[in-house]
């Protein structure tokens, strides 16, 4: 299975904003591409939602570990196969860091739904 990865404006706002306050946010993001890539449903996906799933991120420059770091949201895109390989293409809608917000709401994952 062979993934790749499409960013959505907000999701690169959402991270410029991250990286300001939390410079080692993008070697925290490799580990979890990588995992993304093995498995592209690891994350769990959101009740009510439109097909969003949500990923805990670890973060070194908090020392929280997954619960207090990040929470990454996207959602599994165009799934191509040719003859030997399957293809998915992971949309990253939203990050943000679990101390400044606690959870998405139901309007806020309608907003993301229409951004995709």
């Amino acid at each position: 299975m062979k993934s790749k990865f499409a960013t959505t404006p907000r999701f690169d706002r959402s991270l410029r904003q991250l990286k300001k306050r939390y410079p080692k946010i993008g070697k925290d993001l490799t580990f979890v591409f990588e995992d993304l890539e093995n498995n592209p449903e690891v994350g769990t996906v959101i009740p009510k939602d439109y097909s969003i799933r949500k990923v805990r991120v670890r973060s070194s420059d908090m020392q929280r570990g997954k619960s207090g770091g990040f929470r990454l949201l996207y959602r599994l895109a165009d799934r191509s196969e040719d003859e030997d390989e399957i293809e998915i293409t992971i949309n990253l809608l939203f990050i943000y860091a679990k101390v400044d917000q606690k959870d998405v709401s139901q309007a806020f994952l309608q907003v993301l739904d229409e951004d995709d």
